[in-house]
């Protein structure tokens, strides 16, 4: 699993862009193929970070969007990286939406 890129979030950990999860992202989202800045630049200075409903460590990354939908959200999963006891991310999907899930608790 190749890597396209590697950034840090906003409360400096790293997050990881795999070949894999764009695959992913451009087979639910094709129009996603032309904004891989934009979702790199959503997760290094986001205009809001939720915490996902669903997933404990799994944060989602608000920012303005160039689409239809006002917003691109693109979803990262932490996980502890033994022995420093530090987190990193990877990027799990990105995709256009028009709000936030209202479900999500707002992080500071």
């Amino acid at each position: 699993m190749a890597e396209i890129w590697r950034t840090q979030d906003r409360a400096g950990r790293e997050v990881v862009l795999t070949s894999a999860r764009l695959d992913h992202i451009l087979r639910r989202h094709e129009d996603m193929s032309s904004c891989l800045d934009e979702v790199r630049t959503t997760i290094e200075q986001p205009d809001l970070v939720t915490r996902d409903v669903e997933y404990r460590h799994r944060e989602n990354h608000y920012g303005r969007s160039l689409f239809d939908q006002p917003w691109i959200k693109v979803a990262v999963q932490h996980r502890p990286i033994p022995p420093q006891g530090t987190w990193a991310g990877d990027v799990i999907t990105a995709y256009p939406v028009r709000r936030r899930d209202p479900k999500e608790e707002l992080l500071p």
